[in-house]
């Protein structure tokens, strides 16, 4: 976040989180006598928790990471399509993947985001209200 966002207490308009049903293993739940796969799962469920990705209008901002972060920034730029992958354990649970692909050749995947479809309209409101700004 700039400097200035952080002056201003800039709220972002929307936050994506990932699902941590999708790094829920069964095996290494059921494996867990071991210390080594209960470790594993215990740093993916991490992992998923750190990983978020807020929106700012068309401003992008992506921090993951638990003991590294790694912090991006982009924006969106020109007009996109926004697609959802969901299998049917996303379904139950409300997650799945969301790529945007932009009209001239870029193109970004959000893998097990939770409520896919309200960022789908969310992304689909912003293009919208930037088509009609004059």
């Amino acid at each position: 976040m700039s400097n200035e966002a952080k002056k201003n207490n800039v709220k972002p308009d929307y936050i994506v989180r990932k699902s941590i049903v999708k790094s829920l293993n069964i095996f290494l739940i059921l494996g867990s006598i071991l210390v080594v796969p209960f470790f594993v799962q215990i740093v993916k469920i991490l992992d998923a928790c750190c990983d978020i990705t807020k929106f700012y209008g068309t401003k992008i901002m992506r921090t993951k990471g638990i003991l590294n972060k790694d912090r991006r920034q982009t924006e969106l730029v020109g007009s996109y399509k926004v697609s959802i992958a969901q299998t049917r354990i996303g379904e139950i649970f409300n997650y799945g993947n969301v790529t945007v692909e932009g009209h001239n050749k870029w193109k970004f995947t959000l893998s097990n985001v939770k409520n896919p479809y309200g960022l789908k309209k969310y992304l689909e409101d912003i293009q919208s209200n930037k088509k009609f700004k004059l």
